[in-house]
């Protein structure tokens, strides 16, 4: 007679969901933007509207680029334009926004649209961050990469 075996459970995961990659994507804007003026990343629609935010995350990646203590979050045009000029000329980032449709937009922008243009901003601005000393080990690399990985974020290598 053939015994039963006994099936047991697969080991558990974390799957990666929109919530998860958002807050993500949020708290690497809120943690690069911190301590500029006239920036308070909360959401991806008003906190984006002056397009001081767009210019604290250029500025922090090529601050040779821009004087960002000459912006006036009032500005929101100029500060947009200067944002996004920046970013297609350093990071060679697409221009996934119009500044016009911005303006359209008024102090309610599209957080779909912040959302995917913030996605690609991230593709191309970690391209020049540079790696902390600690990823010299490619044990604790291995665990960045996999822990963020696990949320749909590439962490680029450090070789």
């Amino acid at each position: 007679m053939a015994t039963a075996k006994k099936v047991g459970r697969a080991a558990t995961f974390v799957v990666p969901n929109a919530a998860n990659k958002k807050q993500a994507l949020l708290s690497w804007a809120q943690a690069k933007t911190r301590g500029y003026e006239h920036v308070d990343i909360k959401n991806f629609s008003r906190s984006w509207a002056s397009g001081m935010a767009f210019c604290a995350l250029a500025h922090k990646y090529f601050p040779e680029a821009f004087d960002y203590s000459a912006l006036n979050p009032a500005e929101k045009e100029k500060n947009m334009t200067i944002a996004f000029e920046a970013a297609e000329k350093y990071a060679d980032a697409c221009p996934l926004i119009e500044v016009e449709d911005m303006m359209i937009m008024g102090d309610r922008p599209d957080s779909k649209c912040i959302f995917t243009y913030l996605q690609s901003l991230y593709s191309k601005y970690m391209k020049f961050e540079k790696p902390l000393k600690s990823l010299d080990n490619p044990a604790t690399q291995a665990a960045i990469e996999k822990g963020l990985g696990s949320l749909g974020i590439c962490v680029p290598k450090t070789s």
